[in-house]
């Protein structure tokens, strides 16, 4: 049956002319006078011509029914009437032809409330975006609409399909349907305006932190950038109560700072902080050693759900009833330039949305919760800022060596493969109409290498050229720009990961080609490094939790499981097989473990799934109880939606990969994470931390002393997970690099 177009558009202007059209879905009795309103019809709407029927649909109709909304009595329809292809996104064009034609429907259903649907829906009815900070929130009906009424701005169903740690949030959202007709909305103002205080002189501050001390209060900081080693305290903020934050200005010659500076170091004052790695290091900076931190909020909420942002506006909207205060970016830059009043009044907002924030996250923390934060991420902290800050010294010629060395092989490697074709190998545009692929990225360039592409040596090659102009420009000259008094001071993210991994940057030394460790030196001839290596730390995890005792004695007789199961597979010794097969192997051990499917590893080496299916098989037979194991994370995936490490940290799972590597990559990283605690704890120099190791200096006379305590620290029974002590290798040297083995520890 065709459907006609509604008469109201302007259709003849429109790109979408010619595609279908979805009427909107008004229901014979409607349970609330509510009209939700979508982006645009995809291809099962085009088939179905009902909004929302595909996937997307499907999800509309969970969070409809957990929020205790009746699917078949809601108002729906979308900005757009019209099916874009390829189910992109309706573009600026297309909807301003269709606006008539929802102008229209608007008055036609008269809803008292309007809900919209992710961003384009929010842009095109209240004139905003950015919905993950607008969810939950009531605005307005644009005046251009010439109708009086609220919308409710909620995250799209598509975006909660593919992300689904935002289910909770989204279903919360759609509850407020309800609320507002029940009169029981909270429109996201405060009950009162706030009392804000901006402080002048040091014995009026003296007197507010007095009366603090008393207290758990929310501090923050103004600085004058993002860099804790260079950038300036400029101000700062205090909160204790729900209505009242008080802001005062800052410099190291302001009697305010020493009373400051009491308050913060004073281990008894309770402090809550927002991203309190930042703040205490900047305050350290500037020379004050933050003690008595008890809460933080960005910890928090990366505990409570790891995969949500962790930002303070994002904190805000999500957990207090304060308006949107944050200025958009380019303000912010010119933060330096406002009057003193704007300034503090910010602060003030700062402290009090942080404060507020904490408030909210301790109703909703549990036992668990409260043990990975105060025994891990917050003590972490304080050891982070101290390994940050000692940094590592760098050899300035070592560097210069290799830099020039590479320079040559950059350019030779330009000339010999890319000039002749007439290409440039740092334009994607050129590159991708060459190789007539859809684009060049590294995981679209290594599939058609894998799959034996015709042009795959040329795709080789530019993976490679790629590769040597990141080690150059980031690892080589990149390190040499950021270097400060001759060290480099990586910067470490407690909550960088969505396992609770550690992760860095300014440089990412995860990922560090091993060769450029080189340059990272001790400090002087007299003293020397030591890393801590966990052996095959996740591999052993795992078969902890799987309770797979073969895999355990096997890995304390010294049998590499690999070169075993590598000789099952192609009936080769290891050091005669291939990269690919070596890859291959690894792939399949750590792929059955890590949940992934048969399918999934045939396709990655182009190799049949019964084949791959028949390798994953020889690894469950050898090692049954991994098999019970998935069983087990599939049904927790299944039924909860959520997994734990054996810490205790939770992570929301988005898919069923998750299920199995957040428990063993989770716990892998909370094992590092108490091993940097106890370690600082015992006066261990820390300098640094790789997936699983650490590195310490120590001088040359406490070599063994200092690898003994090290080893033992590292290696001491870890209650969470049955007592299991984990095995370290100790390497020590001059540099990152070149570690000998340290015997008889």
């Amino acid at each position: 049956m065709k459907r006609e177009k509604s008469q109201l558009c302007k259709c003849q202007e429109c790109t979408l002319f010619q595609e279908g059209y979805v009427p909107p879905q008004f229901p014979i009795e409607a349970q609330y006078p509510v009209l939700w309103v979508g982006q645009a019809g995809g291809t099962t709407e085009d088939i179905t011509g009902v909004p929302f029927t595909g996937k997307a649909g499907k999800m509309l109709w969970r969070l409809m029914k957990e929020a205790g909304l009746d699917k078949s009595k809601q108002a729906i329809t979308n900005v757009v009437g019209c099916v874009p292809p390829d189910d992109r996104k309706p573009s600026p064009l297309e909807i301003s032809c269709c606006s008539p034609r929802l102008y229209e429907e608007i008055r036609t259903f008269q809803p008292d409330l309007i809900v919209a649907l992710g961003d384009i829906a929010s842009k095109a009815l209240v004139g905003k975006a950015h919905i993950r900070n607008l969810r939950g929130q009531l605005f307005p009906l644009l005046p251009s609409w010439n109708y009086p009424c609220q919308v409710l701005c909620v995250l799209h169903p598509s975006f909660v399909m593919r992300q689904r740690q935002w289910i909770e949030l989204a279903i919360e959202d759609f509850k407020l349907v309800t609320k507002f007709f029940l009169n029981d909305f909270n429109i996201k103002v405060l009950n009162d305006q706030p009392n804000f205080v901006f402080v002048s002189s040091s014995s009026e501050l003296a007197i507010e932190l007095e009366k603090m001390s008393r207290f758990e209060a929310a501090v923050d900081t103004e600085t004058t950038g993002l860099d804790v080693m260079r950038d300036k305290l400029v101000g700062a903020s205090c909160c204790c109560e729900s209505s009242r934050a008080i802001a005062f200005d800052l410099d190291s010659t302001d009697p305010k700072f020493e009373i400051l500076k009491r308050y913060l170091e004073d281990p008894k004052t309770k402090k809550i902080t927002q991203n309190g790695q930042f703040d205490v290091a900047v305050l350290e900076t500037a020379g004050i050693k933050v003690q008595g931190l008890t809460f933080d909020t960005c910890l928090a909420s990366h505990i409570i759900n790891s995969d949500l942002p962790a930002d303070l506006d994002f904190l805000r909207n999500r957990w207090t009833s304060i308006k949107p205060y944050k200025p958009p970016k380019r303000e912010m830059k010119t933060i330096k330039h406002w009057t003193r009043e704007r300034r503090l009044t910010y602060g003030c907002w700062d402290a009090l949305t942080t404060y507020l924030v904490a408030e909210a996250q301790k109703k909703e923390m549990t036992s668990d919760d409260w043990t990975v934060l105060t025994k891990i991420d917050i003590p972490l902290i304080g050891v982070i800022n101290k390994m940050q800050r000692r940094g590592m010294l760098v050899d300035i010629n070592a560097l210069a060596l290799l830099h020039s060395q590479l320079l040559p092989q950059i350019d030779e490697m330009k000339e010999r493969h890319f000039d002749p074709l007439g290409l440039n190998p740092n334009s994607p545009t050129q590159l991708q109409l060459f190789l007539n692929i859809e684009d060049t990225k590294e995981d679209t360039l290594k599939k058609y290498i894998r799959k034996g592409y015709d042009k795959a040596e040329l795709m080789q090659i530019i993976l490679d050229y790629r590769a040597m102009q990141k080690v150059d420009s980031v690892y080589l000259l990149g390190v040499y720009d950021r270097l400060l008094n001759g060290r480099i001071h990586t910067e470490f993210n407690i909550a960088g990961t969505g396992t609770g991994r550690l992760s860095s940057v300014n440089p990412n030394l995860q990922n560090v080609p091993k060769e450029l460790r080189v340059i990272y030196i001790a400090d002087g001839e007299d003293h020397i490094l030591i890393e801590g290596d966990y052996s095959q730390l996740e591999f052993r995890v795992v078969a902890v939790l799987a309770n797979e005792q073969t895999v355990l004695n096997e890995l304390s007789q010294g049998i590499n499981i690999h070169h075993k199961l590598a000789f099952e597979m192609f009936h080769k010794q290891w050091d005669q097989l291939t990269d690919v097969q070596k890859l291959r192997e690894k792939a399949v051990v750590f792929g059955t473990i890590g949940g992934r499917s048969a399918r999934s590893i045939a396709i990655e080496f182009d190799i049949p799934t019964l084949l791959a299916e028949e390798w994953q098989a020889l690894c469950f037979n050898k090692y049954p109880k991994f098999l019970l194991y998935k069983k087990k994370q599939t049904k927790i995936f299944n039924e909860l939606g959520y997994a734990t490490t054996a810490f205790g940290r939770k992570r929301i799972l988005q898919n069923l990969t998750q299920a199995f590597n957040t428990p063993m990559q989770g716990s892998a990283g909370d094992i590092t994470k108490t091993s940097l605690i106890e370690l600082d704890r015992s006066g261990i120099d820390l300098r640094l931390t790789v997936h699983d190791s650490i590195v310490a200096q120590f001088h040359k006379n406490e070599l063994e002393e200092g690898a003994s305590i090290m080893k033992q620290i590292m290696e001491r029974p870890i209650e969470q997970l049955k007592a299991h002590q984990f095995p370290v290798k100790l390497g020590a040297g001059s540099n990152w690099y070149e570690l000998k083995e340290v015997q008889n520890v």
